[in-house]
């Protein structure tokens, strides 16, 4: 039991995976590339773990900018929930909360939404790909199949989305045992990264394809990177970070 047996059997994984949804990907990129040559928005979202997806690509250098990162926590930096309600275990389920976040940024009609969910989908969640579905957004969602039809709110997600990506994790996606038969080593969010930054290249690539300009944010320590990355922002300012 060492890492070398966790990499190993990640690999095996994150090949499988990568294979098996080469094509899902080339899609949901090219799509997410439509979106941003209609001056539209990416609006992010994951909940709990699953915001690590979202961190991804949401304003990252070496990434592209028209990403918007949906946050449960500005509920309450913004004092629309109180401190203590978020900590509540269940917070996540609640319905309600969906239709808050949703309200709380400007989320303009050629915006997109992109969910992710490594094993479960919490009903605030799913009441925001409702809403959104409703008012006729594209929906993408990454997560794993196998894991979140598992449940109602799981299946629904599912059904709701335009354009699915499949981690092809299993559920649980700990993959190491120990000698007690306890289960160790997350897999799922591994790919979940891997994925967003395939995303990040292969919407690159239909860009570029097309001719168009790719608005890639620059790291800090690039030199004129504050005056780029200000640059491209600007085009979307009060949307990407509203």
């Amino acid at each position: 039991m060492n890492a070398k047996m966790y990499f190993s059997q990640s690999r095996k994984i994150l090949d499988h995976a990568t294979a098996n949804q080469r094509h899902a990907l080339i899609a949901m990129a090219e799509a997410m590339g439509d979106v941003m040559l209609n001056n539209g928005l990416i609006q992010l979202l994951g909940v709990g773990p699953d915001r690590a997806f979202a961190m991804e690509l949401g304003y990252r250098a070496g990434g592209l900018m028209p990403y918007h990162q949906m946050n449960m926590k500005d509920l309450v930096l913004r004092g629309l929930v109180p401190y203590d309600a978020y900590q509540d275990p269940a917070f996540y389920d609640r319905k309600d909360i969906g239709k808050i976040l949703w309200n709380l940024y400007r989320i303009d009609p050629q915006d997109a939404l992109l969910i992710y969910a490594a094993s479960t989908v919490r009903a605030s969640v799913l009441e925001i790909a409702k809403i959104a579905k409703a008012e006729g957004r594209k929906i993408f969602f990454v997560g794993s199949i196998k894991s979140v039809s598992r449940t109602k709110t799981g299946k629904a997600m599912i059904a709701y989305a335009d354009l699915v990506l499949d981690l092809c994790t299993e559920y649980p996606d700990t993959i190491l045992t120990l000698h007690d038969n306890i289960k160790i080593t997350q897999v799922a969010n591994v790919v979940g990264n891997v994925f967003a930054q395939m995303l990040t290249a292969e919407t690159y690539r239909y860009l570029k394809g097309l001719g168009k300009e790719t608005p890639v944010l620059l790291s800090a320590n690039v030199t004129g990177a504050d005056v780029h990355n200000r640059k491209i922002s600007d085009v979307y300012l009060d949307r990407w970070n509203s």
